[in-house]
């Protein structure tokens, strides 16, 4: 190959090289015209979101407030009650083994006893 051929070679590379960076460059420019519009846009709402979400934390936080003195205004109620059932409870635990009641349950126990004994004792 001789240097005319190289050279023209090397200009159509450089040409090719130059026509893509063009083109990149105006890809870049509008890329960078739509981000410049983008961030107008967000700028101008910016202000409204944020108060927006201040005045939505400020609700959520009046409401947990308000949440969270009606469950306390519930404790002590549903503590009394527990207290109330577990009494009941503890209550007719102790009647039920009461000397009376364990009697009861032992002359029922005898009872069939007898039963059974005096059927037997006459079928013989």
């Amino acid at each position: 190959m001789n240097t005319d051929t190289i050279l023209i070679l090397l200009a159509v590379f450089l040409l090719i090289i130059g026509v893509f960076a063009v083109l990149f460059l105006v890809r870049i420019q509008k890329t960078l015209n739509q981000i410049d519009v983008t961030l107008l846009t967000l700028n101008q709402h910016l202000p409204g979101i944020l108060t927006n979400m201040e005045n939505i934390t400020t609700n959520v936080n009046r409401v947990t407030g308000q949440v969270n003195k009606q469950v306390e205004g519930f404790a002590v109620p549903a503590l009394r009650l527990q207290t109330l059932l577990l009494n009941m409870v503890v209550s007719l635990e102790d009647i039920l083994q009461l000397p009376l009641f364990r009697v009861s349950r032992n002359l029922r126990a005898v009872s069939k006893g007898f039963e059974a004994f005096i059927q037997t004792f006459r079928s013989q």
